[in-house]
């Protein structure tokens, strides 16, 4: 999944419109249709995202998508707070990546 998928599939969960979201970030309209429909953003519009979508972690934006590879059910877009919360999930990510690297 991309940046914009994933920008998309959040603005979605908390019913943002792309025009609020443009109006909001003051991004122009034309641009974020293209940014969700695949175009890469630019940093200053990831810049404007961050300011207008502050929970949100930007990691989860720009990361590559793994899913397929880690078998994860669902991945986060909310910042975690907890550093002990990382370090577990992280753990809990090798893992996984671990034993799928040793069945191929």
């Amino acid at each position: 999944m991309k940046f914009g998928s994933r920008l998309k599939e959040i603005l979605e969960e908390k019913n943002i419109s792309q025009i609020d979201f443009s109006k909001g970030a003051e991004l122009n309209s034309g641009l974020v249709s293209r940014v969700l429909n695949g175009e890469k953003p630019s940093s200053q519009f990831i810049y404007k995202t961050v300011e207008y979508l502050p929970e949100v972690d930007m990691n989860y934006l720009l990361k590559e998508d793994v899913q397929g590879v880690l078998n994860e059910s669902h991945s986060t877009y909310e910042k975690t707070l907890d550093p002990m919360d990382l370090i577990v999930d992280i753990e809990n990510k090798i893992k996984n990546l671990k034993r799928v690297l040793t069945q191929k």
